[in-house]
């Protein structure tokens, strides 16, 4: 159903190919001296975001060999879940699924991702190149920025967003991330049939104190169409 990215996009990042890549644990290493242009490239972001992301001490460019660190969230502590939770929490495995459940038995709210767990997430999208799905009526204007639904499963991600939404400005950059993590059924083969019994089984047992939530990065849709300056758009 996902189309590839656009042709002008893939054009840059085969320029970029070279000069940054995806370490095995997830880093964006420099090949060679980049500028925070490039980088934007290769993770099809703003300057703005990967200005967020550099190592302190980085001004303009990422001297060959240096890195920018993205957060998995594998230094995440889950809070510790009993009974039936916990055997659910054994089940999801890896650290980041653990933690987002966590929080959802507990009933401990929204969370707003920091801007290298953000990297963490383009760094995914560019490796799985997923592709989005744009048409006349998504194509973000006038300054504006457009929600696309993205899938996660098959990443490292898929027991924690499986469909989230992204958002992109007027140039196709991701400049935004909103899921809402619940355990609402939905029809049979909407998801893959592991994880909607696994959605099915929680929704059951979850107990009076688990709550629904939003994790949020950057532009998105809880971001008021008059928000101050600083943000870098607004929704459609």
């Amino acid at each position: 159903m996902f189309l590839l990215l656009s042709a002008a996009f893939t054009c840059h990042a085969q320029e970029t190919a070279e000069a940054l890549i995806i370490s095995k644990n997830g880093n964006i290493i420099a090949q060679r001296d980049c500028t925070v242009e490039e980088i934007a490239l290769f993770l099809n972001t703003t300057n703005q975001i990967v200005e967020q992301a550099l190592p302190d001490d980085t001004i303009v460019v990422l001297r060959q060999g240096d890195s920018i660190q993205a957060d998995y969230g594998r230094e995440l502590v889950p809070d510790k879940v009993t009974g039936l939770g916990k055997i659910i929490s054994w089940c999801l495995g890896d650290n980041i699924s653990k933690y987002f459940f966590s929080h959802y038995w507990h009933g401990n709210g929204n969370i707003n991702l920091s801007c290298n767990q953000f990297i963490g997430i383009l760094a995914c999208i560019k490796q799985n190149n997923p592709g989005y799905q744009l048409s006349a009526d998504t194509l973000a204007h006038d300054g504006l920025v457009s929600p696309i639904t993205i899938s996660f499963y098959n990443t490292m991600y898929e027991k924690t967003f499986g469909y989230a939404t992204i958002y992109v400005n007027t140039d196709n950059r991701i400049v935004g991330f909103h899921d809402i993590y619940d355990y609402n059924p939905l029809e049979w083969g909407v998801r893959p049939c592991k994880y909607e019994f696994l959605v099915r089984l929680v929704a059951i047992i979850s107990p009076s104190t688990s709550s629904t939530y939003e994790i949020n990065y950057g532009i998105s849709s809880k971001i008021p169409v008059d928000a101050p300056a600083g943000f870098l758009g607004r929704e459609r």
